[in-house]
C-alpha cells in the first residue's frame, strides 16, 4: 500500500477544488519537487519560490482542502521555524524542546511540522515561514531560536498566530516563552559572589550572539553589584573542543587572578576539572566551578549548576500556541520557565 502525506501526494491525488500539486507545477513552470519543497520550507531559488506562490494564489491551492477530504476533518499542523542549522547539529537541547512541543501537540490533535528558514545562500528568510500561515500550510508557527535581532521584530510580531522564544520583542503584543539566560547567569555569578569570588573566567562554547551578550551584561551587573572590576580577559569564546582547548582555557585561568569558571556545557566542566587536575589544581581547594546543567547530561554529583528543563519549554511553547489558536483575545502573554540552583561540592567559600 503506497503511503501519501498531506503535502507530498501521487499525482492521482487533487487537493481542493480539483487541484493538484501538478497543476501547480505546470503553472509556474517548475518541478513537483520544487512546489513540494516551498509547501513544506524547503530550500529553493528566489526566483522558484516567487513562482510557486504566484501559482497558488492563482489556482487558490489550499493543502488543508485535501485533508479535510482526505480524513474527514480539519489537518491540523503547528510549523517550528529553524533558522539555524546548528541549533540541530551542535545543541542537543533543542531537540528535547522539539520532542516536548511533539508531545503536546500530539496530545492535543495537532501535527508538527520542521520549516527552514535558511536560504540557499545562508541568510535567513522568516517572511517565508510567515507564508506558510498564508498558504494555510500551518495552524500557527513556533520561533525557539534567538528571534530578538534588529529586524526580525516586526516579521514575528506581525502575525498573532506566533510563539517565539526569547528577549520580548514588545511591551504591548506577542506570545512569548522564556527561560532567561540573563537570570539563570545571574543567579549563578551571584553565588560565585557571594561565596568571595570575584574574579570570574566566563567560558562561551556554542552559543549564539544574544546568549554572550545576556551572559556579559549579567556578570558586568553582579560585578557592579558587589563594587568588582571585569578583567578585560574575563570573557574566553570556543566553538573548537578538539586539539589544545582545554590547555587554551587553563592558560586563560592562569593569566589572571581568576578564582572560579562558569562553563556553559557540563561536559566541558568534567573535561575541565580531569585536565586541572593533570596541571596540580585541585577543585575546589585551587578553583571552583560552576556550569549549566541539560537534561541530557549524566546525573551530577560534583559540579554546582543551574538545571533548565527544555522538554518542558517545548511543552510550554506548544500550550501558549494552543491558547493562542483558541482564544482571539488573547494580544500579549509571556510564560516563564523555572530554574534551579543544585548546590553541589565544586565551589568554595574563600570570603576572609
Amino acid at each position: 500500500m503506497t503511503k501519501t502525506g498531506p503535502l507530498d501526494c501521487g499525482p492521482s491525488l487533487r487537493y481542493g477544488m480539483g487541484v493538484s500539486i501538478l497543476d501547480v507545477a505546470a503553472r509556474a513552470g517548475v518541478s513537483k519537487s520544487t512546489v513540494s519543497r516551498v509547501l513544506n520550507g524547503g530550500s529553493v531559488s528566489e526566483k522558484s519560490r516567487a513562482k510557486v506562490h504566484k501559482a497558488l494564489k492563482e489556482l487558490s491551492f489550499s493543502p488543508n482542502a485535501f485533508a479535510t477530504a482526505l480524513r474527514g476533518k480539519q489537518f491540523r499542523t503547528i510549523g517550528v521555524v529553524i533558522d539555524d542549522f546548528r541549533m540541530l547539529r551542535q545543541r542537543m537541547h533543542i531537540f528535547h524542546r522539539i520532542a516536548g512541543m511533539f508531545s503536546y501537540l500530539t496530545g492535543e490533535g495537532y501535527s508538527l511540522l520542521m520549516i527552514n528558514a535558511v536560504l540557499p545562500d545562508g541568510s535567513v528568510s522568516l517572511s517565508e515561514a510567515i507564508n506558510q500561515l498564508d498558504i494555510k500550510a500551518v495552524s500557527g508557527l513556533i520561533f525557539p531560536g534567538n528571534l530578538s535581532s534588529i529586524g526580525k521584530s516586526d516579521v514575528i510580531l506581525s502575525r498573532r498566530e506566533i510563539v517565539y522564544t526569547g528577549e520580548s520583542l514588545s511591551d504591548e503584543r506577542g506570545f512569548r516563552v522564556y527561560m532567561g539566560n540573563y537570570d539563570y547567569s545571574m543567579k549563578l555569578y551571584r553565588y560565585l559572589f557571594e561565596n568571595g569570588h570575584r574574579n570570574v573566567l566566563t567560558v562561551f562554547s556554542l552559543v549564539g550572539s544574544d546568549t554572550k551578550e545576556r551572559r556579559m551584561r549579567a556578570y558586568a551587573e553582579c560585578a557592579d553589584e558587589y563594587g568588582a572590576a571585569v578583567s578585560e580577559k574575563a570573557f574566553f569564546y570556543t566553538d573548537d573542543f578538539s586539539g589544545s582547548i582545554l590547555s587554551d582555557i587553563y592558560d586563560a585561568f592562569m593569566s589572571d587572578d581568576f578564582t572560579a569558571i562558569f562553563v556553559d556545557d557540563l561536559t566541558l566542566g568534567h573535561l575541565l576539572m580531569e585536565y586541572f587536575n593533570g596541571k596540580g589544581l585541585k577543585n575546589p581547594d585551587d578553583y571552583s566551578l560552576v556550569a549549566i546543567e541539560r537534561e541530557d547530561d549524566i546525573p551530577e554529583q560534583a559540579i554546582t549548576t543551574v538545571a533548565l528543563h527544555d522538554y518542558s519549554y517545548g511543552e510550554e511553547c506548544a500550550r501558549l500556541m494552543i491558547r493562542v489558536l483558541s482564544d482571539e483575545s488573547l494580544t500579549k502573554e509571556d510564560v516563564f520557565i523555572p530554574f534551579e540552583l543544585n548546590i553541589r561540592t565544586s565551589v568554595r567559600d574563600i570570603r576572609a
